[in-house]
């Protein structure tokens, strides 16, 4: 048997280029979900034209607490929170298994 390791990083240790590619899908990802805003007659609007900046990009990354692989690719983790019973745990899928964080 092999035992392989997995190293998956938060974005801060990430390389230039791999925080580039971070933020370039996160960016595609928080642009097609739009802003949501209150207009002036007190309606919920969502606004898909908004383009999110470069720091409201990493701000949302960091927010979030998302990890990434080495190359700045999304890794698949779920932290649960709140009244979960898994509430303070991690874990991240890699080839349909489950690995607590």
């Amino acid at each position: 048997m092999k035992t392989v390791t997995i190293n998956i990083y938060q974005f801060s240790e990430l390389s230039e280029t791999a925080q580039m590619l971070a933020i370039e899908e996160h960016g595609e990802f928080l642009n097609s979900q739009g802003i949501e805003y209150e207009d002036e007659d007190g309606e919920m609007v969502t606004d898909y034209d908004y383009e999110h900046t470069k720091e409201d990009i990493i701000e949302s990354i960091e927010m979030n607490n998302y990890y990434f692989y080495s190359n700045g690719e999304l890794a698949s983790c779920v932290t649960y929170c709140g009244k979960h019973p898994k509430a303070g745990i991690t874990e991240l899928t890699f080839k349909n298994q489950t690995f607590v964080l």
